[in-house]
């Protein structure tokens, strides 16, 4: 969608100081935005439990996508009529919404978040 910025916040980790804060999904620098452990990735959390490249998010045709990479304890998404969070299957890719939940490994949960702007996107962390 054109004016809106997306974002994840943490909600939960073993990476302590990284609870709370919140990382731009920045669209108009890189198609696939990338999360993990590994310098690499494009928002790296440092959590043992998350793989090295673990996750990517991906904006298609006005629609946010989540993309489990193969990743050894896997990505899921909280249904939120039954209250447990489902495993997005390796190599997968799964429509997410504002307000979804997200498990990333075991430990890290996060939320993805919305934001409508005028004007350019912001660069770095949100």
């Amino acid at each position: 969608m054109p004016g809106t910025r997306y974002s994840i916040a943490i909600l939960e980790s073993l990476a302590k100081d990284f609870r709370g804060r919140e990382f731009s999904l920045l669209f108009s620098i890189a198609p696939r935005i990338t999360v993990g452990r590994s310098p690499e990735a494009f928002i790296t959390i440092p959590d043992p439990y998350i793989s090295r490249l673990h996750a990517a998010f991906i904006h298609e045709e006005g629609k946010l996508f989540v993309e489990d990479l193969q990743s050894a304890n896997g990505t899921y998404i909280l249904d939120r009529e039954g209250g447990r969070f489902t495993r997005i299957e390796p190599g997968d890719r799964r429509e997410v919404k504002p307000g979804d939940v997200l498990k990333i490994g075991v430990t890290t949960i996060v939320q993805v978040k919305a934001y409508e702007e005028e004007g350019e996107e912001e660069a770095g962390e949100g």
